[in-house]
């Protein structure tokens, strides 16, 4: 009975990271983000304004984004 009971939850589980995957997209699946983000402030984004606005709340050490990654190790090689 227990291995049943395990069997349901991880099945739900599954579906509901199916559901999370779909609200909370890969950031690097995102075709141009500043069309996205211009999109969702219906037209107010700008590249410069969003650039400053979003700078001092990225995290280095975040890996969420495999393209993020790869600029933080470049601007860290770029800074030895």
């Amino acid at each position: 009975m227990k291995e049943l009971v395990f069997v349901l939850e991880e099945e739900s589980a599954l579906n509901n990271l199916a559901r999370l995957q779909k609200n909370y997209q890969n950031p690097d699946a995102v075709g141009s983000p500043s069309h996205k983000l211009e999109e969702l402030t219906k037209g107010k984004y700008s590249k410069t304004a969003g650039s400053r606005a979003i700078g001092p709340h990225l995290d280095p050490n975040c890996e969420r984004s495999v393209s993020f990654r790869h600029f933080v190790s470049a601007v860290r090689c770029l800074a030895r």
